[in-house]
């Protein structure tokens, strides 16, 4: 009797135990489904926005219907003629601004306007690259009150429609509500007729091929910052921009023209005889600022170009591979940043960079080429495959004897293994900024060992693993506990007194 009893009170519990969980598991938010909710609400797309009507007829809106005849945004009090854009052109209280692709604009535009665009190349106005586009538009937008406050905005695109919608609704996020539509864009004969070609510009391949050529000069004009994450070999940094955004007047750009102008002004032998191509970010407003400080110093307009479509053109961006020796210097105990030392073991014994790792591709004499070169290249490869947390989701800069050979032969093995953010410290170990932080191994192995560290100590990965008490917010394992928890204690009370 006293058995059954207490394996009734058994089962009553167990049941009841079962029936809170379900109740506990059911009363839980996953956080999925909360993000799905608040995603959902905060979600904007604008082709929503376009084909969902809730504004009242005739107001300022990109829900507006757009007359297939005039083509342009809102109504026609947004709008003006080529006619009147054109005469424009010289109006202080008027800004135009071309929102084609850096390309289009570089081909034919109205003098004195402004390249801000919204379309990629191609003329595409969605995905990824228009996005960086538009986000490139509001942050120079915003770094620029000057040039925008008080002004009319006359907006160019392509034919009055598309590229004018989106300049327009991000003007009108920022607070600029004065912006008009110039009707037909660039289809417009009048607008056509008014094109001028103001500079000179070199394509991106035959920028790319003239690298390293003594009768070229490449002026890099972007943002300090900007150039020392990736520029080209041999570029001269004399930026017009500041070092956060792309704004190329508010104080510090202005100081940094300042010091471009000095610099050309004390250096004229740098600048003399040669070409000068000019890098910025998109190829428009950066070179435009540059091109108009060289003129003011002397130097023949004829020697200037533009390099067409900037750092993102496709060629030029796949040289955009060396960063600086401060970069290099600045980069020492960056967990993001893996030094890699490719010169010969005994020399890098001798010198290198704090934290950097040694993986010779020089065989003993700077040899790199044979047999022993050539299994130093296979143990390279040996090790990169097998110690993949070293390498991956890393910027890797690679040191060499003097930023050539050695960089290139490790930059080869790397990208066949599928590491392509690798870059090369301009000069290599013969950059005196560069010898003047290297340790010996001797003397980092001692400071290591005042440290409690070794010099070979590679991070290591933590596999979670799931505690034995249950999380803070696991309501559905807190519910069992407890309850199996009271379980016991009721049925070790009721067997007490069954045994009284």
């Amino acid at each position: 009797m006293k058995k059954k009893l207490l394996m009734l009170l058994l089962a009553g519990v167990l049941v009841f135990s079962n029936s809170m969980l379900v109740l506990a598991e059911e009363s839980t938010v996953s956080p999925t489904e909360e993000g799905t909710d608040a995603d959902t609400t905060n979600n904007t797309d604008i082709n929503t926005d376009i084909n969902t009507d809730t504004n009242t007829p005739g107001q300022d809106s990109i829900n507006d219907v757009i007359p297939n005849d005039i083509q342009t945004y809102g109504n026609t009090n947004d709008t003006v003629t080529g006619k009147e854009a054109v005469d424009a052109i010289n109006n202080e209280t008027v800004l135009i601004i071309d929102v084609r692709t850096s390309g289009s604009y570089v081909t034919g535009h109205l003098k004195g306007s402004l390249s801000l665009p919204v379309f990629a190349e191609g003329n595409v106005i969605e995905g990824a690259e228009a996005e960086a586009l538009w986000t490139a538009f509001n942050s120079y937008v915003q770094s620029n009150p000057g040039t925008f406050t008080g002004k009319d905005i006359y907006v160019l695109c392509n034919s009055g429609s598309r590229g004018a919608i989106k300049a327009k609704e991000l003007l009108n996020n920022l607070g600029y509500t004065n912006v008009f539509t110039i009707v037909g864009g660039a289809k417009d004969e009048t607008i056509q007729a008014a094109f001028i070609t103001e500079y000179n510009f070199v394509d991106g391949v035959t920028a790319a091929n003239e690298i390293g050529a003594a009768d070229k000069l490449f002026l890099d004009v972007r943002g300090n910052s900007v150039y020392a994450t990736g520029h080209l070999k041999g570029s001269l940094s004399l930026p017009v921009f500041n070092s956060v955004s792309n704004s190329v007047d508010d104080a510090e750009a202005l100081a940094n023209q300042t010091a471009f102008t000095n610099y050309v002004k004390t250096n004229p032998t740098t600048f003399a005889g040669k070409d000068i191509y000019i890098l910025c970010n998109s190829g428009s407003r950066g070179a435009q600022k540059a091109t108009q400080l060289l003129v003011d110093q002397g130097i023949s307009q004829k020697n200037i170009f533009t390099i067409k479509g900037g750092a993102k053109d496709t060629n030029i961006k796949a040289k955009l591979t060396y960063v600086s020796a401060d970069a290099a210097i600045n980069a020492i105990g960056n967990k993001d940043i893996l030094l890699l030392d490719v010169r010969a073991a005994s020399v890098y014994a001798a010198g290198h960079l704090k934290g950097s790792l040694s993986l010779p591709v020089f065989a003993e004499g700077n040899v790199i080429e044979g047999a022993e070169a050539e299994a130093l290249w296979a143990s390279f490869t040996a090790y990169v495959k097998s110690n993949p947390s070293t390498f991956g989701n890393k910027t890797i800069y690679v040191l060499c004897n003097s930023g050539s050979r050695g960089a290139v032969k490790a930059t080869e093995l790397l990208h066949n293994e599928g590491y392509t953010n690798v870059f090369t410290i301009e000069g290599g170990a013969k950059n005196e900024s560069i010898q003047a932080k290297f340790i010996t191994t001797e003397q980092e192995q001692q400071a290591n060992q005042n440290t409690g560290t070794t010099t070979d100590k590679k991070s290591s990965v933590t596999v979670a693993t799931k505690n034995s008490v249950p999380e803070t917010g696991d309501t559905s394992q807190t519910f069992m506990y407890l309850l199996l928890l009271a379980a016991s204690s009721v049925i070790l009370v009721f067997r007490k007194r069954v045994a009284r």
